[in-house]
């Protein structure tokens, strides 16, 4: 349905016909049972999240261009998917910029001197 009107207004004195006024309680109960549509939503409405119907999932062009989504948000991804890294990476991604995953989140290491040997230093990748 539409957005929500009433076809019938009764005034102090007036009387009231039994259809008209069920008239107007039907398209009341019709919206709020169940059947309430996009029209009849504010667009400044506060809707719960628990309330929206996420089961397909959330796809790419729910997403704006300029979203920050944190690293530990993202599900794990299964053998064979692709992602593109630089999205999960914050800070430097300059020319020569190694991408890492330090065991908790994915990081970066800019680029040595000239010169420099990339070493692994325990776990993590260093410059020397």
């Amino acid at each position: 349905m539409s957005v929500v009107t009433k076809p019938y207004t009764f005034s102090a004195g007036a009387t009231i016909v039994a259809s008209e006024h069920n008239s107007n309680f039907d398209i009341i109960y019709n919206e709020f049972n169940g059947y309430i549509s996009n029209a009849n939503i504010a667009s400044a409405a506060a809707i719960a999240y628990s309330k929206l119907n996420l089961t397909g999932g959330i796809v790419n062009a729910d997403i704006s261009g300029s979203a920050a989504i944190v690293d530990t948000k993202l599900a794990t991804l299964t053998s064979g998917s692709k992602v593109n890294l630089s999205a999960l990476v914050a800070g430097s991604q300059g020319l020569g910029t190694i991408m890492y995953y330090s065991g908790t989140r994915w990081t970066t290491l800019a680029v040595g001197t000239s010169g420099n040997t990339l070493t692994v230093y325990g776990t993590k990748p260093r410059w020397q």
